[in-house]
C-alpha cells in the first residue's frame, strides 16, 4: 500500500483478530503520524508494516506474513521483533486475568465510526449499542478511546451523536403515567381540604350518608305526626326489629388465633381468651400510620372468634389482616353469605328475647350468649347501635325467616315493632354514634372519634399502637367528631363547614330528628370543637353540641 504523498511502501500483513478491533482503513489524517519508516496499526486482517521482500504492495508473499509478526508500535518507536518462544510465552508473573485487565497500549485503534469504516464491533454489537461519531483528528487520542462508554443511547435523540462534555438532555415522556393531572378534578372542601396527608375520606364507591327527612303520614296522640317520630318513640319506648343486610361476619381460627389477632387490633384479645367463651369487646383495626381500617365487634367462642363489622369495609379487612398471615397457624374465613344479622334495639330488647327463647338469656356486658330461637341455634350479643339496651343476633341464614316470625310473636305484646333503616339511621345520629362509611374510613385517627373504650392501654404491640400511644401522651387531635343543630333548612351531608369565613370541617351525617330537630355529626377543628361554637354551613347558621343529643 502506498501512503498518500509518498513514503515508505507498506505492506498488510496478516494478524489475529482482537475482541476489541473493528477493522476498517487507517484514516488518511493519520499517516502522516506514522513517519516515513512506517507504523503499525492494528487491523482485523494484519499490521501495516514497511514493505519487505518482493511482495506486491498490495498483497504480502505466502507465508511470509506470518514469520514476520511483530508487536504493537507507538508511532516514532519501531521495536525489533520479539523472538518465536517469547510472543508464545505469557509475561512472568501475570495470569490470565491480570493480561485480560491490563491497559492496552495507547496504539491507534479504529473504529467502526472512522472514515471508511463500516462494520461494528461483535462485543457492542451484541448489546445493542450506538457508537457516537467521532471526528477523524481525534481517531488516536481519549475520543477514540472512550467512545464506546459515551454512546450509550439517549431516549428521542433520534440518531444525533452526542457532543463531547456536552450531555443531551432526554425528551419528556409521552405516557400517562409520567403525567400529573392538574385539571378535571374538583378542588377539595371541607374537613378533606384542612388535611395535609392521608387518603380521601370515602372512596368512589362508599355510600353517601343519605338525608333522613320525616314522612307526614297520620294522626297519633292528638296531633299530625310522622312515620319516622311513631318508630323512634316506640323503640325508645319499648323494643324494635332491625334487620341488618349490611354488615359482614369474619372467623378467625386456628392454634395461634390468640397471638395473632391480639396483635392486630387495638383491644386486648389475650384478656377475652381468659374470659373464656361467651366474653367480647368492640376493637378497631389500623394501619401502620394509625388510621382506622374497620370498626369490629369481636366475639370469644368456643375455638375461634368472630368479627362482627360493616359489609362496606369487608373487603378492605381481609386484605389488610391476610398479609400479616405468613407463618402462623391462623385461618380467616368469611361467614357473612352464611349469617343474617339482626338486632333488637330499645329498653324492652331482652324480654322479647327472653319470651322468644322461652327462657331468660344471661348475656355479660360486651359479650354473648348461645341461645335456641324457633329450633335454630344463634349467638345473641349485647351491644348497641343506640346507646339503649341492645341485643344483636347472629343467625343462621337459612333459619332468618322462622327466627323473626318467633320474634315479632314473642314481641308484638311488649311493644316490639318492625324497624327500618331510616328509624335505625335517626337514632345512631341521636345517640352520636360513628358508623363506618360516614365518620369512619382509612382517613380518621381514634382519638378523633374518643372511642376510649374500644383501645386497650395495657395490652402488648399491635399494629398502629406507635402512633395512638404517641397522641395519647404528647398532644391532641387536630379534628374532633361532634355533635351539630341546624338552624333553617337541613344541610347536605358532605357540606362544609366555616368559622368566621375559613373552613373548619365537614358534615358526615344528618338528620331531622322528630324529637331534636336538625342535627347532625361532623368534624371540626379541635379549637373549634367546644359545646356553643357557632358556625356557619350553607350561609346558614350552626352550632356545635354535646354527643349524645338524647341520652
Amino acid at each position: 500500500m502506498h501512503p498518500p504523498g509518498g513514503g515508505a511502501r507498506l505492506r498488510l500483513c496478516p494478524r489475529s483478530r482482537h475482541r476489541r478491533e473493528h477493522g476498517a482503513l487507517l484514516p488518511p489524517a493519520r499517516w502522516a503520524g506514522c513517519g516515513r519508516a512506517g507504523a503499525e496499526a492494528r487491523h482485523r486482517d494484519g499490521l501495516l508494516q514497511p514493505g519487505r521482500g518482493s511482495g506486491a504492495p498490495e498483497q504480502p508473499a505466502p507465508g511470509a506474513a506470518a514469520a514476520s509478526r511483530q508487536a504493537p508500535v507507538h508511532p516514532g518507536d519501531v521495536r525489533e521483533p520479539l523472538p518465536e518462544a517469547a510472543r508464545q510465552r505469557p509475561p512472568p508473573g501475570l495470569d490470565d486475568r491480570e493480561r485480560r485487565g491490563r491497559r492496552r497500549a495507547r496504539s491507534l485503534l479504529l473504529h467502526t465510526h472512522a472514515p471508511g469504516g463500516g462494520l461494528r464491533s461483535p462485543r457492542l454489537a451484541a448489546g445493542g449499542r450506538r457508537h457516537a461519531p467521532s471526528a477523524p483528528d481525534r481517531a488516536g487520542r481519549a475520543g477514540r478511546e472512550r467512545a464506546a462508554r459515551h454512546a450509550l443511547p439517549v431516549r428521542g435523540h433520534r440518531g444525533r451523536g452526542l457532543r463531547r462534555r456536552r450531555r443531551q438532555r432526554p425528551g419528556l415522556r409521552r405516557d400517562a403515567g409520567a403525567l400529573r393531572r392538574v385539571a378535571g378534578e374538583p378542588r377539595p372542601r371541607g374537613r378533606s381540604a384542612l388535611r395535609t396527608a392521608g387518603p380521601p375520606r370515602r372512596s368512589r364507591d362508599a355510600p353517601r350518608a343519605a338525608v333522613v327527612r320525616p314522612q307526614l303520614s297520620r294522626r297519633w296522640g292528638g296531633g299530625v305526626v310522622s312515620d319516622l317520630a311513631r318508630s323512634c318513640a316506640a323503640v325508645r319506648e319499648a323494643a324494635g326489629l332491625f334487620a341488618l343486610p349490611a354488615r359482614a361476619v369474619i372467623r378467625v381460627s386456628g392454634g395461634e388465633r390468640t397471638r395473632w389477632l391480639d396483635g392486630m387490633i387495638t383491644n386486648d384479645v389475650e384478656a377475652l381468651e381468659k374470659r373464656g367463651p361467651g366474653a367480647g369487646c368492640r376493637a378497631l383495626l389500623l394501619t401502620h400510620q394509625g388510621r382506622i381500617v374497620a370498626d369490629l365487634y369481636v366475639l370469644r367462642l368456643e375455638e375461634a372468634y368472630l368479627l362482627e363489622l360493616s359489609a362496606g369495609a369487608l373487603e378492605a379487612v381481609l386484605g389488610h389482616i391476610e398479609r400479616y398471615i405468613i407463618a402462623d397457624d391462623v385461618e380467616i374465613s368469611d361467614e357473612s353469605d352464611a349469617t343474617a344479622r339482626l338486632a333488637l334495639e330499645g329498653p324492652r330488647s331482652a324480654q322479647v328475647l327472653a319470651e322468644a327463647v322461652g327462657a331468660p338469656a344471661e348475656i355479660p356486658d360486651g359479650g354473648w350468649a348461645a341461645v335456641e330461637i324457633a329450633g335454630a341455634k344463634l349467638w345473641a350479643a349485647a351491644f348497641s347501635w343506640t346507646r339503649q339496651p341492645a341485643v344483636q343476633l347472629l343467625v343462621p341464614a337459612g333459619a332468618a325467616a322462622a327466627v323473626t316470625a318467633a320474634l315479632r310473636e314473642a314481641g308484638t305484646p311488649l311493644g316490639l315493632i318492625d324497624g327500618d333503616a331510616e328509624t335505625l339511621e335517626c337514632l345512631r345520629i341521636e345517640a352520636g354514634e360513628p358508623a363506618m362509611g360516614r365518620e369512619i374510613d382509612e382517613s380518621v385517627l381514634p382519638a378523633e372519634l374518643g372511642l376510649d373504650a374500644a383501645i386497650s392501654e395495657t395490652k402488648g404491640c399491635y399494629t398502629g399502637q406507635e402512633v395512638v400511644a404517641r397522641m395519647r401522651s404528647r398532644g391532641r387531635a387536630n379534628h374532633r367528631l361532634v355533635g351539630l343543630r341546624f338552624e333553617g333548612a337541613l344541610p347536605a351531608a358532605g357540606t362544609e363547614l366555616r368559622h368566621e369565613g375559613r373552613a373548619a370541617g365537614e358534615l358526615t351525617s344528618v338528620v331531622q330528628s322528630p324529637s331534636e330537630g336538625a342535627i347532625g355529626l361532623g368534624y371540626v377543628k379541635a379549637a373549634l370543637a367546644e359545646p356553643g361554637t357557632r358556625l356557619e354551613v350553607d350561609g346558614a347558621a350552626a352550632a356545635v353540641a354535646e354527643r349524645p343529643f338524647v341520652s
